[in-house]
């Protein structure tokens, strides 16, 4: 009987039975030449047509006869030397071992079975020959397995019990061993030819040429299933024999492995499709197909199961990715997953709890570990099979193509696999990458046009699409390279899959954080009588859910310890690329994909922000070097600043005022040698903040600044760090990095505490009127509502605006007060002295009553510590140039402000009374210089337009001509320069170095005022 694609069976080809009494006659003839004729060596007898016998009826009752295939019976074990064998040895073991007689009898508490056709051919007084008593075999067990059929209706064959019969086959099969380890030499080689004649009548059963048998599954599956915990296990041997056995058979039958493991395979499909992953027994289903894939043929290392399953027409999927659980052959394997979305019998399980319980959690990771370290071995067996490995390999790349959307935002899930499918797929993937080298894999892959891994559309670090096909066409024109080898593929493979699964999990965990407290902050808001409150506490109850099942899959700690491991391996091969190809091969080094370095920093801060312990592996140096290489590296290697702000997050995560646990992992960052150039790297990047933004400016850009600041508070409390950041600020250059951070910083804090100042000016307001409940609750509903919405948006906006002006003024606190020099340059200090005047008037001015809210640390607004850090930068740069600009700033400085501050500052000590008196000082030479600017402007009166700044209307110091012909002061082009690097007067690209001073002009200017002075 053949089975068609599936492993269904279909009947074979018929062929017309002989009589009984030619069966008879024909059988006793050749037993008589037999015995006529010396030994001979022969795999096997023919087999001919046995007469049916009933289980009822066992005398002579003729009956009609079961066809049987009549080519011979193929041995598959190694040739048998025997000596001739007398019948009473022969019939003993045979009893043993088929229980069979030639007589009803019982035998060691057994009951021997009759088998009268058999008996009545037999010579009991012979000496047989292995030849003779092979044949004598044969004709037993094809009569024994006669008992086990019935006659099939009209126009149909014999009907075999075919579970019963397997059963009976392999518990001979295990009697056969247990003769045969007994070690006696008394029954020669029977016991092996016995094994051998079970497997080959085994395989003529499930092929169906003793007989139909109309079973969906096949009889072997009992026993494969619990072929590790069943108190009736399969015979050591049994299976790897069969395989062997099928495998071998002559071109005359190629459909016998197909025939005998089709429906087997077939079944266990069904059972792991059918499993659930609460029940460790589905462990088994994985363990039948990782045993039955490793199984060799003798003397090779070819796996036959494995072929049949790469020649299946099912192997390779096809689109779209969604079909892959249901019409591939290992579909149903890979699917297994313990997401809540995923699993109708883990949803089953969690329906009517408040959650799964820890027990059901730990069951479902174990679960998964052993069926993916399965499914490992399966994968494994494909991959080192010569005949397969291939379409191993393009099994994997054609799930990942049809899957690669997975990486976007807004995929459409429904089109796509699982992502517990592509989890499992991941796991086979990092076990088969686990001792790869960085140094067997060859970077040029990633320009390859025929590779298993399409990069084409992939962003590179620094390399636009045009330079990469530039690059293949350069590899094209000087022939191309070699075909990839096992490492390189696997390794690139490894690298995408990650890509599409556990990245794409951490951005879901992520999402459904976000959703969860929406929806939270929601049901704070809503009264539990209104109607909505019930679907709002529905969706928070079912999101919790799934973000637990996420978590169970996520959090386990043999996936977290593996990806980690790869994550190393890939940065190691990073620096590996960095270090060996920058010099010769530039390309490269910059052609390494973008997601490669993006994926392993959100993996890092995903265990960062858990603070799990395997950032404490030593595998996390490599990821150290990567960060830092990129954040250090003054070539332009990564020219996305998203990318490099990635990096940076890594770094910030690593601070001990964010997590407490790995206070070690900063000593990483700190003691590195590529560290030495960390704090300019730094400081640059806050600059280049600036142009990120969009529909996003203040996330993209602000949270950015704020780690960087975190971070150079870090540097700065570290001496050699420090020492840097000071050397940075004696760069003596007008548009030095450094004087542009300062002006960042300055711009900075200028904004996020004028944000964060309305915003607590919007929280008192509502709060005040909320304080008069006969008056608010006049107000109709929804303007109510829509009032208390608003108040949680200025909530929620002035927590962020305070985290981040906090930590910008505390660095600018931090700066001042070791560095002066650079910043009282007339550019610089006027603009901190702005900065700082603005925001004294919104502490200190007639408005400050408007910032009184209730509990105002909440939103991290501490009046007196900020009052501190404003005065002690005032104090910090105590000189007069400073004193000079505070007292010229028209817009905010008032005598009476410095008043109030000193007052407050007596009032609340905020400051020791000696720093408090060091800034009375201060606003009296502040008041001085005001006065003296009086008199000065006085005296000047109008002013020529000739020599008046063409921006902000004042007298002109130093006048320079610009490229576009326009004269404007020195110190106020590049004050614009710092935040601009285009002409204000025509858009046109301008740096410092295109200024020209106009010296005639300067004098003229000079000897204006010095006339000026002169007159009375």
């Amino acid at each position: 009987m053949e089975t068609d694609a599936t492993g269904s069976n279909v009947a074979p080809d018929q062929t017309k039975p002989l009589p009984m009494d030619e069966i008879r006659r024909k059988r006793l003839q050749r037993l008589q030449n037999q015995q006529t004729k010396p030994p001979t060596e022969t795999t096997s007898p023919s087999l001919q047509s046995v007469p049916f016998q009933s289980n009822s009826s066992q005398d002579s009752h003729s009956s009609q006869p079961m066809e049987v295939d009549s080519s011979p019976v193929k041995s598959s074990a190694k040739k048998i030397d025997s000596q001739p064998v007398n019948f009473s040895q022969f019939q003993v073991v045979l009893g043993k071992v088929f229980r069979v007689g030639l007589k009803d009898t019982v035998r060691d508490s057994q009951t021997l079975t009759r088998l009268p056709v058999w008996g009545s051919c037999v010579d009991t007084e012979a000496t047989l020959s292995q030849s003779q008593w092979t044949d004598l075999t044969s004709q037993l067990l094809m009569e024994r397995l006669a008992l086990f059929s019935h006659q099939g209706s009209a126009g149909e064959r014999h009907q075999i019990e075919a579970d019963a019969a397997v059963t009976y086959l392999v518990e001979s099969f295990e009697r056969a061993s247990s003769q045969q380890d007994k070690g006696t030499t008394k029954y020669g080689t029977i016991p092996e030819l016995c094994k051998e004649l079970c497997i080959s009548h085994c395989a003529l059963l499930l092929t169906g040429h003793l007989g139909a048998y109309h079973q969906h599954d096949s009889p072997l599956l009992p026993f494969v299933l619990h072929h590790h915990y069943s108190s009736r296990p399969l015979p050591t041997g049994f299976l790897p024999d069969l395989v062997v056995h099928c495998s071998s058979e002559s071109d005359q039958d190629t459909h016998t492995l197909k025939q005998v493991f089709g429906p087997l395979i077939r079944g266990l499909r069904e059972a792991a499709r059918n499993g659930s992953v609460l029940d460790q027994q589905l462990c088994d289903v994985f363990f039948a197909l990782a045993h039955l894939c490793d199984i060799k043929c003798p003397g090779s290392n070819l796996r036959p199961i494995c072929q049949l399953l790469t020649s299946d027409q099912q192997w390779l999927p096809k689109a779209p990715g969604c079909n892959i659980p249901r019409d591939t052959v290992l579909g149903p394997f890979l699917a297994l997953s313990g997401l809540l979305d995923e699993n109708v019998g883990l949803r089953n399980e969690q329906s009517g709890q408040s959650d799964l319980s820890q027990a059901a959690m730990s069951t479902v990771q174990q679960t998964l570990s052993v069926c993916r370290n399965e499914l490992f071995k399966v994968f494994n067996s494909v991959i080192r099979n010569p005949d397969t490995r291939g379409a191993g390999l393009d099994f994997i790349q054609q799930v990942l193509a049809l899957n690669a959307e997975k990486a976007q935002i807004h995929a459409d899930r429904k089109l796509l696999s699982p992502d517990g499918l592509l989890v499992n797929l991941n796991h086979v993937l990092q076990e088969l990458s686990v001792k790869i080298k960085a140094n067997t894999v060859d970077p040029q892959y990633m320009f390859f046009t025929d590779a298993r891994v399409k990069l084409g559309q992939e962003t590179r670090i620094c390399m636009t699409s045009k330079e990469v096909e530039s690059a293949r066409q350069s590899l094209a024109a000087q022939g191309g390279l070699p075909a990839p080898k096992f490492s390189t593929e696997c390794f690139f493979l490894t690298a995408h899959s990650h890509h599409l699964s556990i990245s794409v999990l951490i951005r879901r965990q992520g999402h459904l954080l976000r959703e969860h407290k929406h929806y939270s902050d929601l049901l704070k808001g809503v009264d539990k009588s209104d109607p909505v409150f019930e679907k709002l506490q529905s969706r928070c109850l079912s999101l919790a859910h799934y973000r637990k099942s996420l978590d169970t899959v996520l959090l386990d700690g043999e996936l977290l310890q593996r990806t980690m491991v790869f994550y190393g391996g890939l940065a190691e091969w990073i620096n590996f690329v960095q270090t060996e190809y920058r010099a010769t091969n530039i390309a490269t080094s910059k052609g390494i994909p973008e997601y490669f370095i993006e994926d392993m920093c959100d993996f890092v801060l995903f265990l960062a922000r858990g603070s799990h312990p395997l950032l404490d592996d030593p595998v996390f140096n490599s990821i150290v070097g990567v960060v830092l290489l990129f954040l250090c590296e003054k070539s332009g290697h990564l020219s996305n600043p998203y990318l490099t702000s990635k990096l940076v997050e890594v770094f910030f995560w690593m601070s001990p005022g964010i997590q407490q646990r790995h206070h070690n992992l900063l000593d990483l960052f700190m003691n590195h040698p590529l560290s030495t150039h960390l704090a300019p790297a730094i400081m640059n990047l806050h600059i280049k903040c600036e142009k990120m933004g969009g529909s996003n400016e203040f996330y993209d850009k602000f949270t950015v600044r704020y780690h960087v600041s975190v971070i150079l508070q870090r540097l700065w409390e570290h001496p050699d760090h420090r020492s840097v950041i000071v050397k940075e600020s004696e760069r003596t250059e007008e548009d030095a990095n450094f004087i542009r951070f300062i002006n960042v910083l300055i711009n900075d804090t200028t904004y996020l505490l004028d944000e964060s100042l309305d915003g607590l000016k919007s929280i008192h307001e509502t709060q005040e009127a909320m304080e008069n409940l006969e008056q608010w609750n006049s107000q109709p509903v929804e303007m109510r509502q829509s009032r208390l919405h608003q108040l949680q948006e200025d909530e929620r906006q002035c927590r962020s605006y305070f985290t981040l002006a906090n930590e910008t003024v505390g660095i600018l606190h931090t700066i001042t007060s070791t560095i002066k020099k650079p910043l009282l340059r007339p550019d610089i200090v006027t603009r901190i002295a702005t900065m700082l005047n603005f925001n004294l008037q919104q502490l200190c001015g007639p408005k400050c009553k408007d910032l009184k809210v209730k509990n105002p640390e909440q939103y991290g607004f501490l009046p007196k510590e900020l009052l501190g850090k404003l005065t002690d930068i005032y104090l910090h740069l105590n000189s007069d140039e400073l004193a000079r600009a505070v007292a010229t700033d028209e817009r905010s400085y008032r005598k009476e402000l410095f008043e109030t501050c000193l007052r407050l500052l007596h009032k609340n000590q905020v400051k020791p009374d000696e720093a408090i008196q060091q800034f009375a000082e201060f606003a009296e030479s502040v008041h001085r210089q005001a006065v003296s600017s009086m008199k000065e402007d006085l005296t000047y009166g109008d002013i020529p337009d000739e020599f008046r700044d063409p921006l902000m209307d004042t007298l002109m110091v130093e006048p320079v001509r610009l490229p576009s012909g326009v004269i404007i002061d020195r110190q106020v082009i590049v004050r614009h320069l710092l935040n601009s690097n285009q002409d204000p007067f025509n858009r046109q690209p301008l740096t410092v170095a295109m200024l020209v001073p106009d010296h005639e002009l300067k004098t003229r200017i000079d000897e204006w005022r010095k006339n000026k002075l002169r007159l009375p």
